[in-house]
């Protein structure tokens, strides 16, 4: 499977599975930086690494405990969720898809 990457002014994320883990890398937006100082957090299950996820943008959105400015940091938040979990899903489908089509019946 492709990386998804998810850019901010600042940062990088890239959501990648291997074998048995999904996988959030997340670090410096520049590219050497990034494979040289980004950190790795390894999840066995989808949803734990969706919440992992979630809870980092909005950590990283979160400026003033404004409540107008955290509202607006979760709907952020949210929106950038359901797109990175559409592309996954359109991933895995199309992944299932390949699988099956090289089936013995």
């Amino acid at each position: 499977m492709q990386p998804i990457t998810y850019k901010t002014p600042e940062l990088r994320i890239d959501v990648r599975q291997d074998d048995h883990n999904w996988i959030i890398v997340y670090g410096p937006k520049t590219l050497k930086s990034f494979e040289k100082h980004a950190e790795r957090w390894y999840f066995m299950k989808l949803e734990s690494m969706l919440q992992r996820l979630s809870i980092l943008l909005r950590d990283r959105g979160v400026k003033t405990l404004d409540l107008d400015g955290i509202r607006q940091v979760n709907a952020m938040a949210t929106s950038h969720i359901t797109l990175i979990a559409k592309k996954l899903e359109g991933l895995l489908a199309s992944s299932t898809l390949e699988d099956n089509s090289h089936a013995k019946y």
